[in-house]
């Protein structure tokens, strides 16, 4: 169960969504925090606060703030620098001052590691996809 709400989310952010619109965020958001901060030594305030701000900056992307427009000739900018993980929104970057261990900072420039591991059959050749053993991937 979330430490927020929908509704305190919307609160948050200056936005058209709907709370229905922002309830897959928050569930993303609440997933995260529980795996990655739940344990890492914060109170369950600041859980609630990064939370909150974390489900703001991923609902953003949906409906990014508008940072100027101009009705003549219409132009308008959206407050979103993509590639900038967190500090490409508002609520990101308030997320980065009080997430202060910088785990959440730390998933954007975290390398990951794959493994390729290859079944060669007996003559030789390697085994494809469909010729793997069940449960095998």
């Amino acid at each position: 169960m979330a430490r927020t709400s929908e509704q305190t989310v919307k609160s948050l952010m200056d936005t058209t969504l709907t709370v229905d619109a922002i309830a897959p965020f928050l569930r993303m958001a609440h997933n995260l925090t529980n795996s990655l901060l739940a344990n890492a030594g914060y109170t369950e305030t600041e859980l609630i606060d990064i939370e909150g701000l974390l489900a703001a900056h991923l609902a953003a992307v949906k409906d990014p703030v508008i940072m100027r427009e101009k009705t003549g000739d219409t132009t308008t900018d959206y407050q979103r620098r993509v590639g900038e993980g967190l500090n490409s929104t508002e609520y990101g970057q308030r997320l980065l001052l009080i997430e202060h261990r910088g785990i959440l900072a730390g998933l954007a420039t975290r390398k990951g590691r794959a493994t390729i591991e290859h079944i060669r059959e007996p003559d030789g050749t390697f085994m494809v996809d469909d010729d793997l053993p069940a449960g095998t991937t």
